[in-house]
């Protein structure tokens, strides 16, 4: 467009101004990442409140930008921490009376190699591929993951699942501590939802700290749908509630009742089988009002 004006001669128009200032902008790294979280937020420039964005900058120096920026995302949903001012107070408040992880004993991938590129394939394809191939390395078929084994699988202990009482806010996670030391903590109060949400954690600390070779100090599991989160909803349904395994369960038979003698072999929940059927086009959305399919969203799981 610039291009265009210059060459009818139109130039310091109020756009050519637009484009200097913004220029700029990217140009000074403190200015740019201001005005990223502006725009995650959901504000105009300079149209959000300072103290917010203050503190959001707080959390983003205490977790990292990437972290940040699924906390900031989720706030669109509207999740805010609790205490009114910064993620990381609440966050590091709930992981001292949560539960100790040791990374060094967690899951691990192999084969990394044989995985699709992060951030390339669609969410629900990379993290179904992700749990496909975890399961085949630790030999699992169609059996159910155990709680012990499922907690060992996150290098936690098996309370993780089964006590409900030591919940967290508005999101799960994993803070990380340094020395393979970390804090995991869950948001669900029911079982299904604790297995399903320790699932996530693990393919997202997999992920991040194995594919993607960061050093994160936050994974968050949150309510969004950003790319990380659809990917984080896919791996735990396949993970915990293999497909085929689903698939050669019911057969022809897509009734409640045979829905729900997966939901009990699997231990999840009633949404997390409807939206595998869904998904994978044996179940049509009408029937399962509760799931969502590919086209949308994906994998709307609790």
């Amino acid at each position: 467009m610039l291009s265009r004006l210059n060459d009818k001669g139109l130039e310091n128009t109020n756009l050519h101004c637009l484009w200097q200032d913004l220029t700029q902008e990217r140009q000074q790294k403190e200015i740019a990442r201001h005005r990223k979280f502006e725009a995650l937020l959901g504000y105009d420039a300079d149209e959000v409140d300072e103290v917010l964005i203050a503190n959001r900058l707080v959390d983003a120096n205490r977790f990292g930008d990437d972290a940040l920026a699924e906390l900031t995302a989720t706030e669109t949903g509207g999740a805010t921490p609790h205490n009114g001012s910064t993620w990381s107070q609440e966050i590091e408040d709930q992981a001292r009376s949560g539960f100790d992880m040791n990374a060094k004993d967690a899951l691990c991938l192999v084969n990394p190699d044989n995985i699709p590129l992060y951030g390339h394939p669609h969410a629900w394809k990379f993290g179904e591929s992700l749990a496909q191939a975890l399961r085949q390395q630790e030999d699992l078929g169609d059996q159910c993951i155990p709680h012990d084994r499922l907690a060992a699988f996150a290098g936690t202990v098996n309370d993780i699942i089964t006590n409900s009482s030591r919940r967290a806010g508005n999101i799960s996670f994993v803070l990380n501590g340094g020395n393979g030391c970390a804090k995991p903590a869950l948001r669900p109060g029911r079982v299904t939802g604790r297995r399903f949400e320790l699932a996530r954690l693990i393919g997202d600390h997999l992920v991040h700290t194995q594919i993607e070779s960061t050093n994160e100090h936050l994974y968050p599991a949150t309510i969004s749908h950003s790319y990380r989160q659809k990917m984080q909803r896919a791996f735990a349904a396949e993970f915990l509630c293999p497909f085929q395994a689903v698939k050669t369960m019911v057969g022809h038979d897509l009734s409640e009742e045979k829905q729900a003698e997966v939901v009990k072999h699997f231990k999840v929940s009633p949404m997390t089988v409807r939206t595998q059927l869904v998904n994978n086009n044996l179940l049509h959305p009408e029937n399962a009002p509760d799931s969502v399919g590919r086209g949308s969203s994906h994998l709307a799981f609790c």
